[in-house]
């Protein structure tokens, strides 16, 4: 992705903001806090990977970002058995971590299109989420 969404990312923040992480199981949500904020849904290829060595095993995917004004009520809802989203990266990931970070209700919106920019996670794009960087009205 180009170096402009980078430095809108990093001009938001992105860099010195303090990211948090918990696996992403429903008991965890106590971890989260109720505060606004934006979140990363991933895995790490299985360790059996990391057992042979190979190259690739530490890579990380992102496969779902989204935002919420309410950060634990959004992992209770997504972490929850039956949750569409659960039931279908779950399906193919078994070891999903919840990543956060708590950030002003009015930089939601731009925060969560920079990252959807950045990082093409595959769970938005399959539920046609589409990210859109400037007004949310138009002019």
């Amino acid at each position: 992705h180009s170096a402009r969404d980078w430095a809108a990312l990093n001009a938001l923040g992105f860099t010195s903001r303090e990211w948090c992480r918990t696996p992403f199981v429903y008991p965890n949500a106590i971890r989260v806090p109720g505060s606004p904020g934006v979140y990363a849904i991933g895995s790490r290829p299985p360790t059996l990977l990391h057992d042979v060595g190979l190259p690739f095993a530490k890579l990380y995917t992102l496969l779902y970002v989204g935002q919420s004004s309410n950060l634990r009520r959004r992992f209770s809802d997504h972490s929850r058995a039956g949750s569409q989203l659960r039931d279908t990266i779950g399906a193919v990931f078994s070891s999903l971590d919840f990543w956060w970070m708590t950030c002003p209700q009015e930089s939601l919106d731009e925060f969560e299109a920079r990252l959807i920019v950045a990082f093409g996670p595959t769970a938005n794009r399959n539920q046609g989420i589409v990210a859109r960087v400037g007004p949310s009205h138009p002019a």
